[in-house]
């Protein structure tokens, strides 16, 4: 009978599982050292990151330097390059793009570069990534694009555009710049003219218009003229939450005002700015819009019933000659006027004990307080207004006395 040795076969089969023992603690040990080796690798790999910005404005074309961390293209994953943004916009969009910047010198911890040429005056956003990120939305810092007041007693409007203005005869240049056309978020220009009105329409001096909007409570009031022009110069006085520069000037009852309001505080470069676009302010005519102030009873007078009485007014601008004046009391047509000429500027009558109350029906006049009102039609006939027997046509132009008069009999 052939006998097993069965110590043998255990032998072998210990052997045999040592080896592969020792295979798989091996390979799972070198495993671990090639993943602790990339791990030790990743952290050397550092992300770009912005810590300081210098100077943080300036106009275009101003080098400026970032400080920082991971800049150098070895540092980056891949050995890809840093990329550098800022935030638009540019002269020809609008749009709130970015746009990426040229380095002049990029070591580890600083990047110089140039501001664009082409971006707008206003605040942007300088950030960093690399080409493992699609578009930066972190590691942002501010730079605001200013005017350029190296020579600020002579700055170049060589380039700046010129608005004109026929209808009421002035003009004036401005920077050739997107966000002096279409407002944005952080500024607004504009130039008003126009009659001196309060929120509801009504014709007010401009005394009171300037104490109806609180200037002198909300702005530091300056007086200041260029080219022969004086204007009333208000910079906000609390700028906290944004703020306004303002410069107004009155001419024929008409008034011009520049104003410029920021989401920010105002800075030199504003103020700057601003007197710089009023010196380039003139009128070119007389205005060609026509206008027309009441002069007398305008308030306080006391007229009697029966008296001889002149009622004046002031036309300015190019008046038409088709153009036709209708005088009232309290919008009540006057008796005994006949047909006024535009032009004279007054007429002197017997004031009447009678008006024309709704056309036709002539009622007393009644004593006490009153105001004269002017209208200007445009000659072309229609149903008319107020007096519909008086077919003057479209009411173009009107004004009344500032306050009141009395009559007495």
């Amino acid at each position: 009978m052939k006998k097993i040795n069965h110590n043998k076969g255990f032998l072998v089969q210990g052997i045999i599982a040592v080896i592969a023992l020792i295979l798989i603690v091996g390979g799972a040990y070198y495993a671990g050292m090639k993943k602790d080796n990339k791990s030790k690798s990743d952290d050397n790999q550092i992300s770009p990151v912005i810590t300081d910005i210098y100077p943080m404005s300036g106009p275009v074309g101003t080098t400026v330097t970032l400080k920082g961390n991971g800049f150098d293209s070895s540092k980056t994953k891949d050995g890809r390059a840093t990329y550098l943004y800022i935030s638009g916009p540019y002269r020809d969009s609008v749009d709130e793009r970015h746009g990426g910047l040229m380095e002049e010198s990029i070591t580890d911890n600083l990047i110089t570069f140039k501001i664009p040429e082409d971006l707008l005056f206003g605040r942007h956003f300088v950030s960093i990534s690399n080409m493992n990120k699609q578009k930066p939305d972190s590691n942002k810092v501010e730079f605001e694009v200013t005017v350029d007041t190296s020579n600020s007693n002579n700055i170049s409007t060589s380039n700046w555009k010129t608005y004109i203005d026929k209808e009421y005869g002035y003009e004036y240049s401005y920077p050739n710049e997107q966000n002096f056309i279409i407002p944005s978020k952080d500024i607004s220009f504009a130039m008003i003219s126009g009659k001196i009105t309060d929120a509801n329409g009504k014709l007010i001096t401009l005394a009171e218009y300037l104490k109806y909007y609180n200037f002198y409570e909300n702005y530091n009031k300056e007086d200041i003229t260029f080219n022969g022009i004086l204007w009333l110069k208000f910079i906000s006085k609390d700028d906290q939450s944004g703020a306004s520069i303002r410069y107004i000037t009155v001419r024929n009852d008409i008034k011009y005002e520049f104003v410029l309001n920021l989401s920010r505080k105002i800075n030199l470069n504003d103020k700057i700015l601003m007197d710089d676009i009023v010196k380039t302010f003139k009128f070119t005519s007389t205005s060609t819009k026509p206008s027309i102030t009441v002069l007398s009873p305008n308030g306080g007078e006391v007229w009697k019933i029966r008296s001889q009485q002149t009622i004046k007014w002031k036309t300015t601008g190019n008046i038409p000659s088709n153009y036709q004046i209708y005088i009232t009391l309290d919008d009540n047509g006057i008796t005994g006027l006949g047909k006024v000429n535009i032009n004279s500027n007054e007429i002197t009558f017997k004031f009447p004990q009678y008006i024309a109350e709704g056309g036709d029906m002539m009622v007393p006049i009644k004593t006490g307080l009153h105001k004269i009102k002017i209208y200007l039609f445009d000659g072309i006939p229609n149903s008319g207004y107020p007096n519909p027997d008086i077919k003057y046509g479209k009411v173009v132009l009107q004004d009344e006395s500032d306050a009141t008069f009395t009559i007495t009999n």
